[in-house]
């Protein structure tokens, strides 16, 4: 019976079905409400995580860079060739001519906050061959082809500046000029005992400090450099060209004393510079720069033995003049005055298409130093150039 009773009750809890409710809601809360944690709770909770990627970190380096970095980089490569025979006159061969020439700009400027650094450089170098008559040790004339450097020059300049107010900034030039090879006499005697000028003989160095004003005018970017303070300086370093200038009894090379390698002044400088493109793609480019220097305060120190070194010349000349009788008058040491000198550059590039340019160049140099006459360069040329530059 007790078997038969337990296994009815088994029976009969499997059959049925059981249920069980639990809940921590408020019984008078709606179930559409939302439940919502307050700002006092979320205080509570650390939300520290660091996170750093070195991808970011060297876009933004990249992007820095960009930003306070400016470069400009031009090359171009000149030829001409020209060719010319008259039958008519029954010239051998007929005449010829070959010029090439290579022209290198750099420009790179550096810029934070106030402060700025603009460096520059050129350098233009160039060859000619041509054929020219020539005798030989028998008396022979032929025509024979001879290469000539007729394009040498290069300069580099650095102008650190800090920003004031109104466009005004003060600024300071460091610049250095020479050639790059030798120059000779003449085109048929190139060899030692010729050699006119080399590298850094001369050379020319100038040092200033001052004011620069900038143009806000985009179309009239002029650029005013003020220097109350400067100094110029010339210098000569050829073994060779010393020699030769010993040989012809010179008393000075280029207006240092034949004892002396270098020669410095001081005094003021004002230079000007303007660059501006035009049209479409900046086809039409003009750039200038004048430098006008002039060593007063070495004139004011040296006035003395300036004066007496002028009176001992005409001392000298009324001496020559009456036969050089009597006993010579007693030598001065070289002190010359220094006059102004002046540095002009020009520079017009017209792009005729992507790489094709023509370039004309007119410099004009002036220093009484060297030479009382104005020495005048001037270069026409066509060619291919290319200009990297790192914003475009």
């Amino acid at each position: 019976m007790r078997k038969f009773l337990v296994v009815l009750f088994v029976v009969m809890f499997s059959s049925s079905g059981a249920w069980a409710q639990f809940s921590v809601e408020d019984k008078n809360k709606s179930l559409q409400e939302k439940v919502k944690i307050g700002n006092a709770s979320m205080k509570n909770i650390a939300t520290t995580t660091s996170y750093q990627s070195d991808a970011r970190d060297r876009l933004e380096r990249k992007r820095i860079r960009k930003e306070r970095n400016f470069l400009e980089l031009t090359t171009s490569l000149n030829a001409e060739m020209w060719v010319y025979n008259d039958a008519w006159l029954d010239r051998r061969g007929g005449d010829n001519s070959i010029n090439v020439s290579g022209r290198l700009f750099m420009r790179h400027t550096y810029s934070k906050d106030k402060f700025s650094v603009t460096t520059q450089f050129e350098g233009n170098y160039g060859y000619n061959h041509t054929r020219i008559e020539q005798t030989d040790a028998e008396g022979n004339k032929s025509k024979k082809g001879n290469w000539f450097k007729n394009i040498d020059n290069c300069w580099l300049q650095s102008q650190p500046s800090r920003s004031m107010k109104d466009n005004w900034s003060y600024s300071g030039l460091v610049k250095i000029r020479s050639q790059f090879s030798k120059s000779y006499s003449s085109r048929l005697d190139q060899i030692d005992a010729n050699v006119l000028t080399s590298f850094m003989a001369p050379g020319y160095i100038d040092l200033s400090l001052g004011f620069k004003y900038v143009s806000p005018n985009k179309k009239f970017p002029i650029q005013i450099t003020l220097d109350p303070l400067a100094s110029s300086g010339t210098v000569a370093w050829n073994h060779l060209v010393e020699e030769n200038y010993r040989k012809k009894n010179a008393s000075n090379w280029f207006g240092i004393e034949m004892s002396k390698h270098a020669t410095f002044s001081g005094g003021s400088k004002i230079n000007l510079a303007f660059t501006r493109k035009w049209g479409k793609n900046n086809w039409f480019e003009y750039w200038t720069n004048c430098a006008v220097y002039y060593g007063w305060i070495t004139n004011v120190v040296n006035h003395n033995k300036i004066h007496d070194y002028y009176a001992y010349l005409n001392e000298k000349r009324a001496w020559d003049a009456a036969g050089a009788e009597g006993p010579a008058p007693a030598a001065k040491p070289y002190h010359v005055e220094l006059h102004p000198t002046v540095e002009w550059r020009n520079t017009i590039t017209i792009r005729t298409a992507k790489y094709l340019t023509t370039t004309m160049q007119v410099n004009m140099f002036y220093n009484k130093a060297a030479s009382d006459k104005v020495e005048i360069q001037s270069q026409l040329k066509l060619g291919i150039t290319y200009t990297i530059n790192n914003r475009k």
